[in-house]
């Protein structure tokens, strides 16, 4: 099905397997593709819970019972647009009850979009219901290709990857960028059976994005703005700012491969917070990252705090740190209960590297260890290796600055912990204030400077 609206309102209602601006009903059979332009007008959608309790999206593509949800592409270049499926995602795919989730195309670039789900994606792919534990086939979430620029507004709960209900099932993979918008919402996308998801941030702003929103369903708890499995991330431009999460506020990302990244060359990240619950502490009030690297050549994180967790700014387990540019800044953030004011790094599986060979951290705090920064190994036999400022680096006036951060125990500035942890100083100007007065402090074993 083709359709394409310039202008007027519209209202279309369904309680159908099909759309209510789309694909047309299946059940045992696929329900009909939809592709969809909206280019202006007044637009309300709405697909309400039918009696077959298959999913199907508001505008898109159709549902189905017994076969894999219908692919939906979407155009939205202005306008005024609502979105509302009560068991599906409200725009892109088709869902399904017992197989996999449809695939998404969705293109916005204007406009204002409001979409809302009553249990899945409010944008992107298609959602697979079927239930299942150890046993049976795994069907994931439909994957998505989203790609947002100029100026629209979008108020939704979450845009990417659909939700699966089996329990080994993934959220489906995304490729997502973003390069303009106001955007209130959470990004989502895992591997899911399909290629590794990439997320691109070149501008536009995500704001105001709380996964315990009860008007906007969000999928995951974690990653306030993004939520990304095995997969990479790279932030050019563009702010994500008032977004909180248990873990990770800003940002949530989950290797299960150990090779999954964040590189941060510009933009900003600011006023996000991770909140913790009462199984899991809240580390990483802007980016949490398990397994990988988070490298930052340029761009901001700043005034961000978790609240009773490590890592005010970032938290890494079993990955690395590298700060490579002059024009980095990590500043104004807080372990308000927690270690690492700036940035916590620990690895119980594999070896952890740190440098810090230019850039600003500075204005930190923690509430116990390394204000600045904190490299916490335990117990673990691995090496961490810690390097500030490279090599030559003096005679270039290129080293960091790690300066003005305060811990209430010690490491005002840098805080390196492990039996086999080795700190190199090439360089930089490098103080904190604690309660040991150690501007650089290694525990354990290490070298340490003071």
């Amino acid at each position: 099905t083709i359709i394409t609206i310039n202008g007027g309102t519209i209202t279309a209602v369904a309680r159908t397997t099909g759309t209510a601006i789309g694909g047309g009903t299946g059940l045992v059979q696929p329900g009909g593709e939809g592709i969809v332009t909206i280019n202006g007008g007044n637009v309300y959608a709405y697909n309400y819970k039918n009696s077959s309790d298959v999913p199907s999206s508001a505008i898109g593509g159709a549902g189905s019972q017994d076969v894999a949800g219908s692919l939906g592409y979407v155009s939205i270049h202005g306008g005024y647009v609502y979105a509302y499926s009560e068991y599906g995602t409200a725009i892109g795919a088709g869902s399904s009850q017992k197989t996999q989730g449809g695939d998404a195309v969705v293109t916005i670039t204007g406009g204002q979009v409001i979409a809302q789900s009553g249990s899945g994606a409010g944008i992107g792919g298609g959602s697979s219901y079927t239930m299942g534990g150890s046993t049976g086939t795994v069907y994931d979430g439909g994957t998505a290709t989203i790609n947002i620029s100029g100026n629209p507004i979008i108020r939704t709960g979450s845009i990417g990857g659909g939700t699966t209900g089996h329990t080994q099932g993934k959220i489906g993979s995304a490729d997502i960028t973003i390069a303009g918008g106001d955007i209130q919402a959470q990004f989502v996308m895992a591997a899911g059976a399909k290629s590794p998801p990439s997320f691109a941030m070149s501008g536009g702003t995500i704001r105001n994005s709380n996964v315990d929103d009860e008007e906007y369903i969000h999928i995951q708890k974690k990653g306030g703005a993004v939520f990304l499995g095995d997969g990479t991330f790279t932030m050019t431009g563009g702010i994500i700012k008032n977004c909180s999460a248990v873990q990770g506020g800003a940002v949530y990302i989950d290797s299960q491969a150990g090779n999954s990244t964040f590189t941060m060359s510009g933009g900003e990240i600011h006023s996000c917070f991770a909140t913790g619950d009462n199984a899991t502490k809240g580390h990483g009030g802007a980016v949490y990252l398990n397994g990988g690297r988070v490298q930052m050549t340029g761009g901001k994180i700043w005034n961000n705090y978790s609240v009773n967790g490590d890592g005010g700014a970032v938290y890494i387990s079993n990955g690395n740190f590298f700060m490579q540019d002059g024009s980095s800044e990590i500043s104004d953030n807080s372990a308000q209960k927690g270690n690492g004011g700036g940035v916590f790094v620990s690895s119980a599986g594999s070896e952890a590297q740190v440098e810090l060979l230019q850039g600003l951290i500075t204005g930190n705090s923690a509430n116990k260890y390394g204000g600045g920064v904190c490299v916490d190994m335990g117990l673990t036999s691995h090496v961490a290796s810690v390097i500030v400022g490279a090599v030559g680096a003096e005679e270039d006036n290129t080293t960091p600055d790690i300066s003005g951060n305060a811990a209430m125990l010690s490491g005002g500035g840098l805080y390196v912990r492990g039996d086999h942890a080795n700190i190199t100083i090439n360089g930089g100007n490098i103080y904190g204030m604690s309660a040991s007065n150690a501007r650089v402090y290694g525990k354990n074993g290490s070298d340490f400077y003071q």
